[in-house]
């Protein structure tokens, strides 16, 4: 079985919501909430955090330090990923990135995207989403005078059933083999999908996002 290393992401700063891994989702921050689906799963994990008050709230074992300079809105995940490996300086099969702004993710979907890199031997697992209603052939560019312009013009006004299905990035799910992070990258060249419901999908980038949250928590 792979040696996994769940790694959660948590940095004071964010510009859509000030300090937004602390905000509350169910009477638990969004750090300590990110816990519980590897707890759940059986996988060891660390938070990387260059936040005090969120060390204080998590149940981690071990806490990564991260530097100021990683702790920026423009410092790339990789970096941030490959400074938790070389602080937990224990080698493992691979990494999964756990951000806790994707709040509803299961403990089966770690089970299952690890399930999923053992059988195929790929470099990365990512969670993936159906778009929905919301097809790529139904979009569209608008200039600054109103004019329209179709991004796929041959299926603009094909019926739902009609398109073919197309899926997008969730954001609750990045498991990547230890050597492929290591080379500075996240997905590799044999990426595999794992797909989620849409209910397990909702990343919080905006006041609107954790409001529809809180929503789902009270419903």
């Amino acid at each position: 079985m792979l040696s996994v290393l769940g790694i959660i992401p948590a940095r004071c700063g964010s510009k859509g919501i000030i300090h937004k891994n602390k905000c509350q989702l169910g009477g638990q921050s969004l750090v300590r909430r990110a816990e519980d689906s590897p707890i759940r799963a059986g996988i060891d994990y660390v938070v990387s955090t260059d936040c005090y008050d969120v060390e204080q709230g998590v149940l981690a074992e071990t806490l990564v330090r991260r530097p100021t300079e990683l702790a920026q809105d423009d410092t790339p995940m990789i970096d941030v990923l490959q400074h938790a490996m070389a602080e937990v300086n224990v080698k493992r099969d691979a990494v999964m990135t756990l951000q806790p702004t994707t709040p509803f993710r299961s403990a089966e979907d770690i089970t299952n995207a690890i399930e999923i890199m053992e059988r195929t031997g790929c470099d990365s697992v990512i969670s993936f989403v159906d778009v929905g209603s919301k097809h790529p052939a139904r979009m569209a560019s608008i200039d600054d005078d109103g004019r329209v312009a179709w991004l796929h013009s041959r299926d603009r006004f094909a019926r739902r059933q009609e398109l073919p299905p197309r899926f997008i990035r969730a954001g609750s799910i990045y498991l990547t083999r230890w050597e492929v992070l290591e080379q500075g990258s996240i997905e590799g060249d044999d990426c595999r999908a794992l797909i989620v419901p849409p209910e397990r999908a909702i990343n919080i980038d905006t006041p609107e996002d954790l409001a529809e949250a809180r929503r789902m928590v009270e419903s």
